[in-house]
């Protein structure tokens, strides 16, 4: 589990990701082997690929990843400026944590008895009785995208199958739209750090939100920051892909809608170009908290 992302590769219109994997490998191995260590070590490939259409596969994504102790990366930078993922030009922005401790708890029995599989009771891990509970800033690349988008389908209408189309048109994917935030690091489940949409609680006009003045949490040792440890380049495929999907959704609905009597949409082809893009990191108050299934006092 202990692993930190060393290389990765990007390509959006490959036929076959096992060629995408090799590149991602030959790359990564040039920077294992910068690496000032001796001792023998293992090295795995992460695949994640995009959606393959008529069109060929779109956001196929390799990640090649290593021990860390290996990558000479580190996890346990508290700052913005140590991390390997961040540049010195970049402007880091923070919220502020709004929600105190006892909201934290509050939160976390709502969320144990809203749904029955859930365990009724929770209480600490290990030797400690009491759930811990961490104030935590999450870094989060947010994007702002333009582009171009166009689509063309397939409509069955009443077992008829009529090639669709929508003329190009141009939208925008702001900071607050949830296809644009993506999470710079790996210590956390995606589906909990995708539904948090961090760029929608700051105000990247005026300099209060930024991480300089947030950051006092983090030097008086009140609150802890997580490094960005996803280089921006594969946040950008993960948006793109995400973006992709609602472009996709819009079109099956705007097709079901174009034609009588339609019964269902297939073969949406996607054609996104991109005419602005602008990336912000940004760190999110997070209250994490730690607990194991049961009450204080009983047994493992």
């Amino acid at each position: 589990d202990d692993v930190v992302v060393v290389d990765d590769v990007v390509d959006d219109d490959v036929a076959d990701d096992v060629v995408v994997a090799r590149r991602a490998w030959a790359r990564a191995r040039g920077v294992v082997a910068r690496a000032r260590s001796g001792r023998a070590m293992t090295m795995s490939v992460v695949m994640m690929s995009g959606r393959r259409s008529t069109g060929g596969w779109r956001g196929g994504l390799a990640t090649v990843v290593a021990p860390r102790a290996y990558s000479g990366a580190s996890a346990s930078s508290s700052t913005a400026s140590s991390s390997s993922a961040l540049s010195s030009k970049d402007t880091v922005y923070a919220s502020r944590f709004r929600l105190t401790r006892e909201d934290a708890k509050t939160a976390l029995r709502a969320w144990l008895r809203a749904e029955t599989h859930r365990p009724f009771a929770a209480r600490g891990v290990g030797e400690s009785q009491e759930i811990a509970y961490t104030k935590t800033y999450v870094p989060y690349w947010v994007f702002d995208v333009e582009a171009e988008v166009s689509y063309v389908g397939g409509v069955d209408v009443r077992g008829e199958l009529v090639k669709s189309y929508a003329p190009a048109e141009t939208l925008r994917f702001d900071e607050k739209s949830s296809a644009t935030q993506i999470c710079a690091s790996f210590q956390h489940r995606r589906d909990y750090v995708d539904a948090l949409v961090p760029g929608r609680y700051v105000n990247f006009a005026t300099s209060e939100d930024a991480w300089d003045v947030v950051r006092k949490d983090v030097l008086s040792k009140d609150a802890e920051a997580q490094p960005f440890t996803m280089k921006r380049s594969m946040a950008l495929s993960l948006a793109a892909v995400r973006m992709r999907d609602a472009v996709r959704a819009r079109a099956t609905e705007a097709l079901m809608k174009k034609h009588k009597n339609a019964l269902g949409v297939s073969d949406v082809v996607i054609d996104f170009v991109t005419i602005k893009r602008r990336v912000r990191a940004v760190y999110h108050p997070v209250w994490r908290g730690g607990f194991a299934p049961g009450a204080a006092g009983d047994d493992e």
